[in-house]
């Protein structure tokens, strides 16, 4: 799921919401996948530890956008 969020995070430089993130990544789980949007946050947090020379970036507040950018 990791790659697959960072894979739909990278092909939209303009950025993307929690939502939408979800809707892609979870779009083949029978069950709809998580119920609640905070896994995320979780999966960016875990895929910035690992990055190099980039970060993803949630930029505002309420409804904020993920973005790939570099250091």
């Amino acid at each position: 799921m990791r790659q697959r969020v960072f894979d739909y995070i990278a092909k939209h430089p303009e950025g993307v919401t929690r939502p939408q993130v979800l809707t892609h990544v979870y779009a083949d789980d029978p069950n709809g996948g998580p119920n609640n949007e905070n896994v995320v946050s979780v999966h960016v947090r875990n895929i910035n530890k690992r990055l190099q020379g980039m970060r993803i970036k949630a930029a505002g507040g309420p409804g904020s956008t993920y973005k790939l950018v570099k250091l």
